[in-house]
């Protein structure tokens, strides 16, 4: 799951986070990549349902791919190790503020620009009132139904 092209309920928040990256720090361009990889965890813990289809937004933005791949290069090695560090994690939250919390806490990587980054992680999750978030989960049609439909359900 990728961070583009990403429509999501308010519930969710604060797990589609772009982590810190670019000017500044040592990667870039994993931000979307990254924003998909801990909502996906926290989703399949929580038992929510995660459908992929096709884009509402296509993307026909023309980069340099040798621009793009020497900005890439320094994290491709990292990118490989953070899915599988987020993959061990194991969660015992009830939300998904806390289990953001939980992935940030967790995170076994070192240096500044990783203290950062989960500095901003814990920061970023005390910007979402849990209980706003939960009557969000509970208005939007009322259910606090989050399971994945049976076919009979939908073709009803």
């Amino acid at each position: 799951m990728c961070g583009m092209n990403l429509a999501f309920k308010p519930e969710i928040i604060p797990a589609p986070y772009f982590l810190l990256m670019g000017h500044g720090y040592e990667f870039d361009r994993f931000g979307d990549i990254w924003s998909g990889i801990i909502p996906k965890k926290i989703c399949d813990h929580l038992g929510y349902a995660i459908t992929s289809g096709e884009p509402v937004v296509h993307h026909r933005c023309a980069s340099n791919v040798w621009a793009n791949l020497r900005k890439e290069a320094p994290g491709l090695e990292v990118n490989e190790e953070f899915w599988r560090v987020i993959d061990k994690v194991c969660l015992s939250g009830k939300t998904f503020v806390e289990c953001y919390q939980e992935i940030a806490r967790s995170l076994p990587l070192e240096g500044e620009d990783w203290a950062k980054l989960q500095e901003a992680m814990l920061a970023w999750t005390q910007l979402f009132d849990p209980v706003e978030i939960g009557q969000a989960r509970h208005s939007h049609n009322g259910s606090h139904d989050h399971r994945q439909p049976s076919w009979k359900e939908v073709s009803n």
